[in-house]
């Protein structure tokens, strides 16, 4: 969560495939309580899933719990950032937005490292 230009707080939380959009919501309201941050401090909200199946949830959790409509970020949303794979829309969410925040932050051309989860590097290590 940002104030301003200022990070306030982050949050780690497992992801649960079939949690419904109230228990994030509780659970959410709850980290709030802990860093003393009302729902009515919040001002926008942007998703950058990579989950697609919570995607949903997370939008309905927003207008619910933060009366906010918030803004979902993929391949396809213009971030002023070209993105020069065959597919575009292959690109996670996560990376588009990566980019996107290099670029405001510090220009170009720039250089950015993901190293994604433990899932993303189980799954690639498997593979070989």
């Amino acid at each position: 969560m940002f104030a301003e230009d200022h990070l306030h707080a982050t949050w780690r939380v497992a992801t649960a495939h079939d949690r419904l959009s109230d228990e994030y919501g509780v659970l959410l309201l709850q980290l709030f309580r802990h860093r003393s941050v009302q729902p009515a401090d919040i001002s926008g909200v942007a998703i950058a899933s990579v989950v697609p199946a919570l995607t949903n949830v997370f939008r309905q959790l927003s207008r619910e719990y933060l009366a906010a409509d918030p803004l979902v970020v993929d391949a396809g949303v213009k971030t002023g950032v070209r993105i020069r794979y065959e597919n575009p829309k292959e690109v996670g969410a996560d990376r588009v937005v990566d980019c996107a925040a290099v670029q405001a932050k510090y220009g170009g051309p720039a250089c950015v490292v993901d190293f994604g989860t433990g899932d993303h590097v189980r799954r690639h290590l498997a593979r070989g």
